[in-house]
């Protein structure tokens, strides 16, 4: 069985727990194919960088803007906007990685993000 681990690397938590998930997984099943992948590695690099810097920036040095942001995406009544944005956000800057799963052919995918 092909598993793919998708994950990104800004911050760390996601990177942390896509290899927590690999470890566990090969330690029961040695033979299974396991893949870590970095999303934001085949992204424009304009939006991997902003991506990576704009959240270390705001958690080491914005705390306050990073909570206004976090609240603001949490609101109910703006989900149907929100959501039509990330998926066209997703989709333009996701293109490698999409073209990566239709070309690796997984069994499973398993994300410890959004993106």
């Amino acid at each position: 069985m092909k598993i793919v681990i998708a994950c990104i690397s800004a911050g760390g938590g996601h990177m942390k727990a896509a290899e927590a998930i690999n470890n566990y997984f090969r330690s029961q099943d040695p033979d299974l194919e396991l893949i870590l992948v970095d999303v934001l590695e085949g992204s424009h690099f304009l939006f991997g960088n902003f991506y990576s810097r704009s959240y270390s920036f705001m958690v080491n040095h914005a705390q306050w803007l990073w909570r206004v942001i976090f609240y603001i995406t949490s609101q109910k009544n703006l989900q149907p906007a929100l959501n039509k944005v990330r998926t066209l956000n997703n989709r333009v800057n996701t293109k490698n990685f999409r073209k990566y799963l239709i070309d690796t052919n997984p069994d499973v995918v398993i994300s410890t993000h959004y993106l």
